[in-house]
């Protein structure tokens, strides 16, 4: 059976001052995600009838899981006509996008949800016409084992922001990093509050880390340092407020650029080899859009550059390769322009990071990109770096991706 076969991931809240948390729907401190970077996500609009006859409307998320199949969570549609549930896909905006009508919902046979029981709660929606597929809208790929303790997940949804308040439903999709947790560990934690979990469950502690597969390295070869993002997705500027664009213009009249990041609302970061023996009058810096430049535009009073850092033609390795651009006015900041928050101390080997940019979407040193890009990378253990990088100082902090580097 098809339904037997699947697992739900159930998730749950980190414990805090002795409280068992419940079982949960929503994307606490989530951020943006464009539909693109999760095509497969699909939202669900199903017509209620209360006690007193009253009509409403209850909202779920699902997956894609073929053109004419949608997955979603049992205790969503149990008990509702197929008339009644709508679906959309191809947007992040709720309730937006193309709309599609249900044919047959089918429930798992062993699901009952008494008493907050989440077993085999999962169920499969028939559509009345196929979903026509492409970047907007995918087919997800289901795992095909059980992922281990320490695993890295992304969820996403459009479920409540606030943990205080069952009101607080996003309008546009959102995002957060999940760690997929030990079985037998939440089993103890979720039976003092008599929750039954069952092998087809999988926990996961909502820390803020990353998500996505990685390779090995291959044999021998040693990576380049890498200033691209390839094969990315799209980047709301939202998602990542922080991004600027530094454009440059160099004496014979050509452009050239670099990222960014807001760091206060007059001081911005970038790398020391974009700006090196560059004039401030030479450069500019367009904030608040995800589309090379476009968006405001700020120009820079003063750049400093990092006094350890020397240029790639003088022994250079990258160390100390950060510059910092003060800007004639602030910038006044908002939803699509704002300070990044520094880690305060370096992330261990084994967490993700998003990473974004305009660098070239292609492995072949072609131009960059117009519109913003991200990837998921690993963070990677010093030692093994070194290994492949052998001459490089110990203050870098080193990633890998499978798809993107």
């Amino acid at each position: 059976m098809l339904l037997k076969s699947l697992t739900l991931l159930l998730g749950s809240a980190l414990i805090c001052e002795g409280r068992v948390p419940q079982p949960d729907h929503r994307i606490i401190g989530g951020f943006p995600v464009t539909v693109e970077t999760v095509p497969w996500q699909v939202y669900l609009k199903i017509k209620v009838t209360n006690e007193i006859g009253e009509d409403g409307y209850k909202f779920c998320g699902g997956v894609i899981y073929k053109e004419d199949i949608i997955l979603t969570a049992a205790h969503c549609i149990v008990n509702i006509a197929a008339d009644d549930i709508s679906v959309y896909f191809g947007s992040s905006k709720n309730a937006t996008g193309e709309l599609v009508k249900v044919s047959k919902a089918i429930s798992h046979e062993d699901y009952n949800g008494v008493n907050y029981s989440y077993a085999n709660d999962i169920a499969v929606l028939v559509l009345s016409s196929p979903i026509p597929l492409g970047n907007n809208a995918s087919t997800i790929e289901l795992a095909d084992e059980t992922p281990e303790a320490g695993t890295e997940a992304l969820i996403t949804g459009w479920g409540d922001t606030d943990a205080n308040d069952t009101d607080s439903s996003s309008n546009t999709l959102l995002g957060t990093f999940v760690t997929i947790q030990d079985q037998q560990s939440c089993r103890v934690i979720y039976s003092i509050a008599d929750y039954f979990i069952t092998d087809s469950m999988i926990c996961v502690n909502n820390n803020g880390t990353g998500v996505c597969k990685v390779a090995l390295l291959s044999a021998g070869r040693v990576p380049p340092v890498e200033e691209r993002i390839v094969c990315g997705f799209p980047q709301d500027i939202e998602a990542a407020p922080w991004q600027v664009y530094v454009n440059i213009q160099k004496p014979n009249g050509d452009r050239g650029g670099c990222g960014g990041v807001i760091y206060a609302e007059n001081i911005i970061l970038t790398a020391a080899h974009c700006v090196d023996d560059h004039e401030a009058t030479d450069i500019s810096v367009y904030y608040g859009s995800s589309i090379k430049l476009e968006g405001d535009v700020a120009n820079v009073s003063d750049v400093l550059v990092h006094g350890g850092y020397y240029p790639e033609g003088t022994n250079g390795n990258f160390a100390n390769d950060i510059a910092v651009l003060i800007l004639r006015t602030k910038i006044p900041l908002g939803s699509s322009a704002y300070p990044i928050e520094i880690a305060d101390e370096t992330p261990q080997p084994g967490r993700w990071a998003l990473v974004t940019g305009w660098g070239s979407s292609i492995d072949d040193g072609s131009p960059g990109v117009k519109d913003l890009q991200g990837a998921y990378v690993l963070i990677e253990d010093h030692q093994n770096c070194e290994h492949q990088y052998r001459t490089l100082p110990r203050r870098l902090w080193w990633a890998f991706g499978q798809y993107s580097r």
